[in-house]
């Protein structure tokens, strides 16, 4: 960019996001047609950086592996005659 502006990324909006600017957390608005993200950027070339939330694979592979687990113990549990 050759002044400083806004950015508009085809990406939808989530509070939960993590964007980066060049390495360093940016601070990103929702667009108000489009629901995109919009994010401030200064004059020059920079990289634009997406993350989602760290926890929602994190949490649902934890659930998976303790519902397995469980099912698991419970076969094996089960008295064999």
């Amino acid at each position: 960019m050759s002044a400083p502006g806004f950015v508009r990324l085809s990406y939808t909006y989530d509070p939960e996001l993590r964007l980066t600017l060049d390495r360093a957390p940016v601070r990103a608005y929702a667009d108000a047609l489009l629901g995109a993200i919009v994010v401030a950027v200064p004059a020059g070339n920079h990289t634009i950086r997406i993350e989602p939330p760290p926890g929602s694979l994190r949490s649902a592979l934890l659930g998976f592996s303790l519902l397995f687990t469980a099912g698991l113990a419970a076969l094996l549990w089960i008295p064999r005659s």
